[in-house]
């Protein structure tokens, strides 16, 4: 299915690569880490998993405590409405994220796929990637944002 075609064209990506591992950013989902160690162990590489078993509210915090520059990207959970495609995360976006999944019953880090998300800039860098064009897709319930020109700068 598409799941798999995900993981062969992640894995063709990779093998064109000089890199040694994968960082994954899995919390809880076995299923995650499964794929992730999978691939690696397939192309000789190192699978590590820094924020297992973390505390999903401190994890949010610790992003922006940090210097991460994340937005969301892609909502799929009740609660979650077209007004966060595009949203970058602040204090006041993970308390507001944090109240929604209390109140709404879905992953705060989104780690059933409620929500994904996409790094701009991180204290490893001192580049950013800098949005130049994207659009809502929205259909339901639920929605993306693509991204369509992006630059490094």
């Amino acid at each position: 299915g598409e799941k798999e075609k995900e993981m062969e064209e992640l894995e063709e990506v990779l093998r064109g690569l000089e890199v040694e591992g994968i960082v994954s950013g899995a919390v809880a989902s076995n299923y995650q880490r499964k794929r992730v160690d999978e691939i690696c162990r397939r192309l000789g590489m190192k699978a590590l998993h820094p924020l297992w078993g973390e505390s999903r509210p401190s994890l949010l915090r610790e992003l922006l405590e940090e210097g991460f520059e994340v937005m969301i990207t892609s909502v799929s959970a009740e609660g979650l409405g077209e007004e966060w495609l595009g949203r970058k995360l602040d204090e006041r976006g993970v308390e507001e994220l944090l109240e929604k999944s209390s109140k709404y019953g879905f992953d705060p880090v989104g780690e059933g796929g409620e929500y994904e998300t996409f790094v701009l800039s991180s204290p490893f860098s001192n580049r950013r990637i800098e949005i130049v064009r994207a659009r809502k897709i929205w259909k339901g319930s639920s929605g993306y944002l693509l991204i369509e020109e992006a630059r490094i700068v």
